[in-house]
C-alpha cells in the first residue's frame, strides 16, 4: 500500500492512518508515515474510544485492512465511527456485518455472482485489487556460489513455494511429491516457518518415497535478501486452497514463473488475479491434474520456460499489476463512487 499513499491525490483526498501496530522502525513504516497527512496512533486505546478518535477526524471513509486476522481491531467499526466501512486487502472473506459496506476485489478473485455470500456490496477494480508499486528491488543475477549458499544443489530443476506453510495440504503435498518424481534431478524449495516445518514435511517425503534431502528449507530473512532468493528458482508452485498473494507477487516481479491451481473462493483466486494481469493466463490451472501435467511439462521444456521468464522480465516495467500510479486513480475512482452512491442511497 505504501506505493497507492504515496500517489493518492492530496487535492482530492486526504488521508489520516489509525496505527494499532507495534513500531518495527521499518523503512516501509516509515514511507507510510510520510505518505499520509495524519498518523495516529491508537493501540493503547479500546475499541469505543478508538472509534471516538475516528468520527472526530470527520473520516468519509473507513478502510480496514486487517478484517479477522492476528491482532485484529475490526471490532471498532461496529461503533460506525465513519458513514462509508470498507472491506480490503488484509482478509479474503465477508466480515458478515451490515455495518461493513463495501468489499474492494476485482472480476477474478470475486465475481459478482458470489454477491449471495457476502454481507458487504462487491465492488470491483478494473485490474487486479491487489496493491503494488515499483520501487522493490530487482533481484540480483543468479550464480553458482549463490545456489550453494542457499542450500540449492549445483544443477537440477528448482520448483519454489515460499508461501506460508499452514497453506500446504496433504493434497497439494501429495501432487508436488508426483511432481518430483517425474522430474527426478528437482528439488522442492519451501519457506521454514517454524520449528516443525523440515521434520514434518520431509517425513510426509519419506511415506511418497521422495529422499528427505530434496526439500530445502527458506528462514525467514529480510526482504531485499529474500527478493533475490527468487533468481534462483526455475518455477513457483502456489497453493490451495489458500493461494500466494505477496509471494506470487514477488515472484512474478522477480521473472519468476507462477502456475496456480483456481478453486472457488476468493483466496484460491488471488494467483489467476495476478496471473491475468501480467498476460500469463495459460498458467493458471483448474485441476490437480492439469496442475501436475503443467509443472512437468515446464520443468521438461526449458525453452518454453525461458520464454515466459524473457516476457515476465520484459513486461515488469509496463504491466498493469505493478502500474501504482494507474491502481491509485482507479482506486480513488472507486472511492469516490462509493461516496456518490452513498449520497443518492440517503
Amino acid at each position: 500500500m505504501a506505493g497507492i499513499l504515496e500517489r493518492h491525490d492530496c487535492k482530492r483526498f486526504e488521508i489520516t492512518i489509525f496505527d494499532y501496530s507495534d513500531d518495527d522502525r521499518s523503512s516501509i513504516r516509515q514511507r507510510i508515515m510520510r505518505a499520509s497527512e495524519h498518523f495516529c496512533l491508537i493501540k493503547s486505546l479500546g475499541p469505543y474510544e478508538s472509534a471516538q478518535l475516528i468520527a472526530s477526524k470527520d473520516i468519509d471513509i473507513l478502510i480496514d485492512l486487517k478484517g479477522y486476522t492476528k491482532k485484529t481491531r475490526s471490532e471498532i467499526l461496529a461503533f460506525r465511527p465513519a458513514p462509508l466501512q470498507v472491506n480490503f486487502l488484509g482478509y479474503v472473506g465477508t466480515l458478515g456485518a451490515d455495518w461493513v459496506d463495501y468489499v474492494i476485489a476485482d472480476k477474478h478473485v470475486l465475481p459478482l455472482s458470489e454477491q449471495v455470500n457476502w454481507v458487504e456490496k462487491i465492488i470491483h477494480m478494473p485490474d487486479c485489487y491487489y496493491p503494488n508499486d515499483r520501487s522493490r528491488p530487482i533481484p540480483s543475477a543468479p550464480t553458482a556460489e549463490g545456489r550453494s549458499a542457499h542450500g540449492l544443489p549445483e544443477t537440477g530443476f528448482v520448483f519454489v513455494c515460499f508461501n506460508n506453510n499452514y497453506k500446504i495440504t496433504p493434497e497439494l503435498f501429495g501432487v508436488w511429491m508426483q511432481i518430483l518424481t517425474d522430474i527426478p534431478d528437482s528439488v522442492l524449495w519451501l519457506y521454514e516457518g517454524n520449528q516443525f516445518v523440515k521434520a514434518n514435511l520431509r517425513s510426509e517425503a519419506k511415506k511418497n518415497q521422495i529422499n528427505e534431502e530434496r526439500l530445502i528449507f527458506a528462514p525467514h530473512a529480510p526482504f531485499s535478501e529474500h527478493i533475490d532468493r527468487y533468481a534462483y528458482g526455475d518455477l513457483f508452485l502456489d497453493t490451495t486452497p489458500y493461494g500466494a498473494h505477496t509471494t506470487a507477487c514477488d515472484a512474478l516481479w522477480a521473472g519468476l514463473p507462477v502456475i496456480t491451481l483456481m478453486g472457488s473462493s476468493f483466496a484460491s483466486r488471488v494467483g489467476a488475479s495476478l496471473l491475468s494481469n501480467v498476460g500469463l493466463t495459460e498458467l493458471v490451472c483448474y485441476s490437480a491434474e492439469e496442475y501436475r501435467e503443467l509443472a512437468v511439462k515446464l520443468a521438461r521444456n526449458p525453452a518454453l520456460l525461458n520464454n515466459i521468464k524473457h516476457t515476465l522480465r520484459d513486461t515488469r516495467m509496463t504491466s498493469s499489476l505493478f502500474d501504482a500510479a494507474e491502481f491509485t486513480k482507479n482506486f480513488e475512482n472507486l472511492l469516490e463512487n462509493m461516496m456518490l452512491t452513498l449520497g443518492q442511497n440517503k
